[in-house]
């Protein structure tokens, strides 16, 4: 079950690496159609919306790796797992801090500390 969880999370993570070479019109209206306003156009932007979706994208990769094998990288496991709660809940607390639409702040955070914590719950040893 582990592995199959890690791999589900992984593919959906991969997916992020579509927003690292979106064209930019796309990507503003991705921004307008989530009810979201008017993409700023400030190089900034762009950045960090590529360089974040980099990152999640190479999470997904760090995944599929670590599933391979889930009992040599069980404390690798446990140890992002456990990062992953916590990220939930500090999402949680930056969605509600920026004003995010109520769906974005009840899907993000939680979502991400749910899934987290059944990697964790997965992963204990038997």
């Amino acid at each position: 079950m582990l592995t199959w969880l890690l791999r589900a999370i992984g593919l959906l993570d991969l997916l992020a690496f579509v927003a690292v070479v979106m064209p930019r019109s796309l990507m503003a209206a991705v921004h307008e159609q989530l009810h979201l306003g008017t993409l700023p156009t400030d190089p900034i932007v762009g950045y960090l919306a590529r360089t974040a979706s980099m990152f999640y994208g190479f999470s997904g990769v760090l995944l599929l790796f670590l599933s391979n094998d889930v009992v040599r990288y069980r404390e690798v496991i446990r140890f992002l797992a456990l990062c992953g709660i916590i990220a939930g809940g500090l999402v949680l607390t930056i969605d509600l801090i920026e004003g995010l639409p109520l769906w974005w702040i009840l899907l993000e955070g939680p979502c991400c500390a749910i899934l987290a914590a059944l990697v964790w719950w997965q992963s204990r040893s038997k």
